[in-house]
């Protein structure tokens, strides 16, 4: 097999690699979305959002080998098609164009993650304010309690100076 047509299989593997990112980045998309939605739903369902982590975790791995083995491609082919620029035009132009669609995705991505991790730190922090708030509701109805129960013992002192 000669050398322009090897380099042609590598730059389709490329292209490949790309639409493969592009699929696997609009799945993480959505289970962000799915996520975002429990997290705004009214009690946010924390539950619900943890479930959908172990499905995005087997993405990012997919994406992360994916990364790898483009670059590693990308290495072997780059010396070779910079001298040969013009065999290659179709391909290049395959990538040229769909650089873009995946970085907008890692983008919209990486939006859809930061208002999410705002969202459950705004959770986590309510969750914390409300167990602090029933410690001291607790404590307030057993200060109640105690005063109560003082105040029964001390109404016979009260009944016997009348």
């Amino acid at each position: 097999m000669e050398t322009n047509e090897i380099m042609k299989t590598y730059l389709r593997a490329l292209v490949i690699s790309l639409e493969k990112k592009e699929q696997v980045l609009t799945n993480l998309i959505s289970i962000t979305k799915k996520q975002k939605i429990a997290l705004e739903s009214q009690p946010p369902s924390v539950e619900q959002f943890k479930s959908e982590v172990s499905k995005k975790e087997e993405l990012i791995k997919e994406i992360k080998e994916l990364d790898v083995q483009f670059e590693s491609l990308y290495q072997k082919v780059i010396g070779y098609v910079r001298n040969e620029i013009s065999e290659f035009t179709m391909e290049i132009q395959k990538m040229q164009k769909m650089i873009p669609i995946v970085v907008e995705l890692g983008v919209t991505l990486r939006g859809l993650e930061q208002h999410n991790k705002m969202k459950l730190e705004l959770i986590s922090a309510t969750k914390g304010h409300e167990a602090v708030n029933m410690k001291k509701s607790s404590k307030s109805v057993a200060d109640y309690y105690r005063a109560i129960h003082s105040l029964k013992d001390n109404k016979s002192c009260l009944d016997q100076k009348k």
